[in-house]
């Protein structure tokens, strides 16, 4: 339920960063933030499981923000 309430609640100020910037890219990279953000709170105050697959894709989701922010340099 925290999760859904949540990703609403974040979702309008994503747009709404995307609409000052007008970039695709500063978009899809609070995207990326806001989902790690909501596994690591999941993981840590829902007690949702702490898989190692979990934190695999995390860490990709890290890795594609990261490259997102060299690409636009």
């Amino acid at each position: 339920m925290w999760g859904r309430a949540g990703s609403r609640a974040g979702s309008p100020e994503a747009f709404g960063n995307a609409s000052v910037t007008g970039s695709g890219t500063a978009c899809a990279a609070w995207t990326g933030i806001a989902i790690v953000g909501a596994v690591i709170l999941g993981v840590v105050m829902l007690g949702e499981s702490a898989s190692p697959m979990r934190f695999s894709a995390i860490a990709i989701i890290v890795a594609g923000v990261v490259v997102l922010k060299l690409a636009e340099s």
